[in-house]
C-alpha cells in the first residue's frame, strides 16, 4: 500500500476507534465510567465509591467520589468535596469518610469528609504523595502511607517515578545514583483534632493495616527500592513504644494483608508474583502473638482478596477463571466455599467489602463480556445489582463485540496438560484471521472484562478479527505449581502451548494458517518478540513494552529481581529474542512507553534495530508521557490500538472479509 493511502487508511481508523471511545465516555458530559472499590458507612447504610469520568481524550480520567443511588440503581457524582478523590473509606465508626485527592501539582494528599455536611479538611500536608491510607478500628486515627518525591511506582502504576519538587540546582545539573538515601514510603498517623505523629523510618512499608487500635502491620523491606518487594516480609509495628517486630518471612511474595479487630490475628495472600499489585495464591493465618503461620487449604483457589468482619474471617479468589468466595474457621484453619460463579469476575481478580450482620453479604464491582460495570451485593444465594454503569450510548458501542461469541477455550499440550484460555469470534464461518493476545506477567491470567477494559479487543471485533487469549503455564488461576513451572523455562514450555493453541484452533477450521497475528503487553510483548523469532506463521506482530535483550534488561530495568526469579543470570543460553533477531520474517511493530522504568524502551528500539539491521521490517513507536503500557492518554491508546490494527491489516487473507460482514 502507498504511503499516502496508507497514511489514509490509518487516520480513518483512528477515527473510527475515537468515535467508539467518545460513545463509551461520552468526555464533558460528568458520565461515570469506572468506579473503584466501594465503602460502606455502617450507620446511614450509605454507599461510596470513586468514579471515574473524562473531560476530554486528550488527558487521563478525573476520579470524583461518588454515592449510590440505591432508589435509581445509579452512581451519581457528590455535589461537594468529591473532585478528585480516590480510595473512599469510612470510620469503622461511620460518618466520617478519609479519601485520597489528587493535586494539582502532582501526587495524592489524605481528606477527610463528612458525606452529611459536605464538610471536609485536609489530614496533614506532605511533599511526597500519600499511597493508602485506613483507620484504627476505635476511629481515632488514620494510618497514611506517604511515599518520597522520585520513588519508583510498580509496573501496574506504569513503572514511572513520581515528580520531585522543583529544585534551584542548574539546568545542567547531572542525575546521581550512589546509593545512599533513595527515596522511600513511610507511614503516619493523623488524628480527628489534625495531630500528625510521623512513626519509625525504619521499615518500607508496602502494604499496611490496622492490627487493633494500638499496632500497624505491613508488608515491609529495609530497602526502599521497588525491587526490594520480591523479598518483603510481615512486620508489626506496635503503637506505643514503637517497636516493630518480624512475623513472617515468606518463601514468594506477599499482598492483601487484613487483620481481625483484635489485632491477634493477620491474612496475607502468599504467592508466586511477576508484577506488585496483581497477585494470587495461598491463604496464610498469622498471629501477632507468636504462633506458628498456618498455610490454609483453599481447595484449588488461588486467593487475592482477605477481609475480616470482627473475628471472622473472609477469602475471596480465583479457580480457573470462577470467582469464588471463601469463609475461613480460624478455629479448626479450614475454608468452606460460600459462593462460586463463572459469570462474574473481578478487575482483574475479586475484590470485596464486607457489610455487616449475621449472613454473608458484601460488595463487589463486577465485570462481564461487552457490558458496563456493576456494582452488586454478594450472598450465599448470589448476586444482587445495585447499579449499572451501562448506557445506551455504551451498549450500542459494544454490538460488535458480541458477547455470545466469547467463550472458553481449551486444548492439550504436547506433553499432555490441559490448557485453556478464551476465544472471541466474528460472525459467520471459518477460518477467521486471528489475533493472539498474550498477557503481562506472566503470572497473571485472561479474565473476561467490561468493555472499556477492552478497548483492543473492541476495536480488532469491529474489523473482523478472531482473539484467541490463551493462559499458558505460568498464568493464575491454576494453583501455585502451574504458575511456577516456568522459572528459569520463561519461553519454553509456556511457548509451546501458546503455537499449540493455535495449531488446535486452525486444526478445528477456526483459525486461517494464512492470516495469524500476535500482540501483547511486557511478558507478552516479550513472548509475541520471541515467538516470531520460533515461527514464521505470523504475518504481523506487535509487541508493547517488551523484554528483548534479558542482559541488558536487568540492568537497566527497576527490577532486576525479576529476571533472576524468572529466567536466572543471564547466559548465552537465554531467551533474548535480539539473539535471533536475524530470523524474524514477520513484520514487526515495536511499541513502548519512554517514562518505562520497568521494561524501557531501550528494549523495542534494540530489537527493531536488530531486525532492521538484519533486512526484516520494523517501526518503532514511542510515547513521551506514557510508561508500562499505553494506557495512562486516552488519545494515545487509540493511536497504538489504530497502529496495531494497521499494521495486521497490511497482511490480510488471501480473501478478505469486510470489516463486519456476517
Amino acid at each position: 500500500m502507498p504511503a499516502k493511502d496508507a497514511g489514509q487508511s490509518q487516520q480513518r481508523l483512528s477515527e473510527r476507534i475515537t468515535g467508539w471511545y467518545q460513545a463509551m465516555v461520552r468526555p464533558g458530559s460528568g458520565r461515570i465510567v469506572r468506579i473503584g472499590p466501594p465503602t460502606f458507612d455502617p450507620t446511614t447504610g450509605e454507599v461510596i465509591v470513586a468514579g471515574e469520568t473524562y473531560e476530554c481524550l486528550e488527558e487521563g480520567p478525573t476520579s470524583r467520589l461518588c454515592a449510590l443511588d440505591r432508589a435509581e440503581g445509579q452512581i451519581v457524582a457528590l455535589t461537594r468535596g468529591g473532585a478528585n478523590g480516590v480510595e473512599p473509606r469510612f470510620a469503622p465508626a461511620g460518618g466520617q469518610l478519609a479519601f485520597r485527592r489528587g493535586r494539582a501539582g502532582g501526587g495524592y494528599e489524605a481528606r477527610l469528609l463528612n458525606p452529611a455536611t459536605g464538610e471536609g479538611r485536609g489530614l496533614g500536608a506532605f511533599d511526597g504523595s500519600v499511597e493508602a491510607l485506613g483507620w484504627l478500628p476505635d476511629s481515632s486515627k488514620v494510618i497514611l502511607l506517604v511515599a518520597d518525591p522520585g520513588v519508583s511506582l510498580a509496573s501496574t502504576q506504569g513503572a514511572f517515578s513520581t515528580d520531585c519538587p522543583a529544585s534551584d540546582r542548574p539546568s545542567w545539573w547531572p542525575r546521581v545514583d550512589d546509593g545512599e538515601s533513595p527515596p522511600r514510603r513511610r507511614l503516619w498517623l493523623a488524628a480527628m483534632d489534625g495531630a500528625l505523629e510521623p512513626l519509625p523510618d525504619g521499615p518500607n512499608p508496602w502494604e499496611i493495616c490496622a492490627a487493633g487500635s494500638n499496632a500497624v502491620a505491613m508488608v515491609a523491606t529495609n530497602n526502599p527500592a521497588e525491587d526490594a518487594w520480591y523479598q518483603a516480609d510481615v512486620r508489626l509495628l506496635r503503637l506505643d513504644d514503637q517497636e516493630v517486630r518480624t512475623l513472617y518471612r515468606p518463601r514468594r511474595q506477599l499482598a492483601a494483608l487484613s487483620s481481625n479487630d483484635s489485632g491477634s490475628l493477620l491474612a496475607v495472600v502468599e504467592g508466586l508474583a511477576s508484577d506488585r499489585g496483581y497477585l494470587t495464591g495461598d491463604l496464610v493465618l498469622i498471629s501477632t502473638q507468636g504462633q506458628a503461620a498456618v498455610r490454609i487449604d483453599t481447595h484449588g483457589v488461588d486467593v487475592s482478596w482477605t477481609g475480616w468482619r470482627g473475628e471472622a474471617l473472609f477469602a475471596a479468589g480465583v479457580k480457573g477463571a470462577r470467582w469464588t468466595v471463601l469463609e475461613i474457621d480460624t478455629i479448626q484453619n479450614r475454608a468452606s466455599i460460600l459462593y462460586e460463579d463463572d459469570d462474574v469476575h473481578g478487575r482483574p481478580y475479586p475484590q470485596l467489602t464486607l457489610l455487616p450482620g449475621p449472613e454473608f453479604s458484601a460488595l463487589a464491582i463486577v465485570h462481564e463480556v461487552a457490558q458496563a460495570e456493576r456494582l452488586v451485593v454478594v450472598r450465599t444465594g448470589g448476586v444482587e445489582t445495585l447499579a449499572s454503569l451501562a448506557s445506551p450510548d455504551s451498549q450500542s458501542a459494544a454490538a460488535t463485540y458480541d458477547p455470545r461469541r466469547f467463550g472458553s477455550v481449551s486444548w492439550t499440550a504436547s506433553d499432555g496438560v490441559q490448557i485453556d484460555g478464551f476465544l472471541h469470534l466474528p460472525p459467520g464461518q471459518g477460518p477467521f484471521p486471528l489475533v493472539m493476545m498474550i498477557h503481562g506477567g506472566p503470572t497473571m491470567r485472561w479474565t473476561p472484562r467490561s468493555l472499556l477494559e477492552s478497548p483492543l479487543q473492541a476495536a480488532l471485533a469491529d474489523r473482523g478479527f478472531a482473539q484467541f487469549m490463551p493462559n499458558p503455564r505460568g498464568s493464575t488461576g491454576r494453583g501455585q505449581a502451574f504458575a511456577a513451572s516456568i522459572l528459569h523455562d520463561v519461553g519454553g514450555r509456556d511457548a509451546l502451548d501458546l503455537l499449540e493453541g493455535v495449531d488446535s484452533l486452525i486444526e478445528r477450521g477456526l483459525a486461517d494458517p494464512g492470516a495469524l497475528y500476535v500482540t501483547g503487553v511486557s511478558y507478552g510483548g516479550f513472548m509475541t518478540s520471541w515467538l516470531v523469532t520460533m515461527d514464521s506463521r505470523f504475518k504481523a506482530a506487535a509487541a508493547v513494552s517488551p523484554i528483548t535483550d534479558w542482559a541488558s534488561q536487568r540492568l537497566t530495568s527497576d527490577l532486576p529481581t525479576f529476571n533472576d526469579l524468572y529466567i536466572g543470570r543471564p547466559e548465552a543460553g537465554d531467551p533474548s529474542p535480539i539473539r535471533f533477531a536475524d530470523r524474524v520474517q514477520t513484520e514487526m511493530l515495536m511499541i513502548a512507553g519512554a517514562k518505562d522504568q520497568c521494561t524501557p524502551p531501550a528494549q523495542a528500539e534494540e530489537f527493531h534495530r536488530a531486525v532492521r539491521l538484519a533486512g526484516g521490517a520494523s517501526t518503532l513507536v514511542v510515547y513521551p508521557q506514557e510508561g508500562h503500557g499505553i494506557s495512562a492518554n486516552p488519545a494515545a491508546m487509540i493511536d497504538h490500538i489504530a497502529r496495531v490494527i494497521g499494521v495486521f491489516e497490511k497482511h490480510p487473507p488471501r480473501h478478505r472479509r469486510s470489516p463486519g460482514q456476517r
